[in-house]
């Protein structure tokens, strides 16, 4: 793969971002018509079934907080920042590991999956960084008048 492949990959896995953010709040609609997807935030379902059960309906705003937080990490990851992988992987490993509880084991192979995805971009963002490294060598030489 060229750097700019390289890099749209990276952006490509970030985007599993935007889908978990997404899919948690699809939950969190389909909650308020008393039915749920497996796809999205455990955590997301835990607060939306804890706020209903105290008011009676659902609070979008409280629910929309967790799912905007990994909008806010797929931003970040998109521009190949490799901690904001990190972290996303590791939030979404805990909610993973809160389906275990619930015993949503297609839930949990959704999260495996995901993971995967999170994991093959982050390795590339070390592929594209050795990519950008030999693309700097090789202006640096060409300016310097040294071409091999």
């Amino acid at each position: 793969m060229n750097i700019d492949e390289t890099a749209g990959a990276v952006k490509s896995a970030a985007n599993w971002f935007y889908w978990i953010a997404a899919l948690s709040f699809l939950n969190t609609l389909l909650l308020s018509k008393g039915t749920y997807f497996i796809m999205g935030l455990a955590f997301t379902q835990l607060v939306d079934g804890m706020v209903m059960g105290v008011t009676g309906e659902v609070n979008y705003f409280v629910s929309a907080i967790v799912p905007l937080l990994f909008v806010g990490i797929g931003v970040l990851a998109g521009r190949l920042m490799r901690w904001a992988f990190i972290l996303g992987a590791v939030l979404y490993l805990i909610d993973g590991l809160m389906y275990i509880l619930f015993q949503e084991w297609l839930a949990i192979l959704f999260h495996a999956y995901v993971l995967y995805r999170l994991y093959v971009g982050y390795k590339l963002i070390t592929e594209y960084e050795a990519l950008k490294q030999q693309l700097s060598i090789g202006t640096e030489t060409l300016h310097d008048g040294n071409v091999s």
